[in-house]
């Protein structure tokens, strides 16, 4: 007598856990189709509102990233005139939480990182680390900064401490400043590049430099640089 094929009896537990991973790998196809939708709309330059990018720019970064992520500086001023669209992801203290940002972001489509030889160690409080190109390109830094207030309050001119959550808020600091009225210093780590932001703000939104400003740009010295 031929013997019966071998059949799997499985607990409630384990049929549990095996709907669940499918539902997850669904979820997860469609996450990823989203995103490349999202992606080549902006390659395309598809026409959207302001807070209808800013959001789906935001819904790139995973779930589990999502709530500590910010857009933040030029287009969260004013989108039409912005160069890129530059994503904060807030509160990664050390290199472990970096390595795991760049395990959550590898598989988003076109991404490219910064540098092949990615160093893990902050040279200051953010840090450019990928870059999803476009017509409008994505950029996504890890920022050592604790929340949105530390973030902003790092950023060197006035007019672009302005950011964007998730839940479409809009944040500022009390250095913010519009941008139909003159930029004004809130950091000044690196006066070359400053001084270089400053004249592209200027001429971005048509206002007149504050002279007292242009004064300490031109006569604080460079940072001095380690030598080794």
């Amino acid at each position: 007598m031929k013997e019966s094929e071998p059949h799997w009896i499985l607990t409630d537990d384990e049929m549990i856990d095996f709907a669940l991973s499918i539902n997850e790998q669904a979820a997860d196809r469609q996450f990823a189709a989203r995103q490349a939708e999202f992606i080549q709309e902006l390659r395309e330059g598809a026409s959207m509102t302001t807070i209808n990018v800013l959001s789906k720019a935001l819904n790139l970064i995973q779930l589990s990233y999502r709530h500590q992520a910010v857009v933040a500086g030029g287009a969260a001023v004013d989108l039409t005139r912005a160069s890129d669209i530059d994503i904060f992801v807030l509160n990664l203290p050390v290199a472990k939480d970096l390595q795991l940002l760049l395990k959550a972001i590898e598989g988003l489509p076109g991404i490219e990182f910064a540098a092949s030889d990615l160093n893990l160690e902050y040279t200051g409080p953010n840090r450019h680390i990928a870059t999803i190109p476009g017509i409008l390109p994505i950029q996504i830094m890890a920022s050592e900064c604790v929340d949105v207030t530390d973030l902003l309050s790092n950023f060197d001119l006035s007019t672009h401490c302005v950011a964007v959550s998730p839940d479409g808020n809009v944040h500022t600091i009390a250095q913010t400043t519009p941008p139909t009225s003159s930029p004004h210093i809130v950091n000044l780590r690196n006066p070359e590049k400053t001084l270089d932001r400053y004249r592209k703000l200027c001429l971005r939104y048509g206002i007149q430099p504050d002279l007292e400003d242009l004064r300490r740009l031109c006569t604080t010295p460079d940072p001095i640089k380690d030598e080794f």
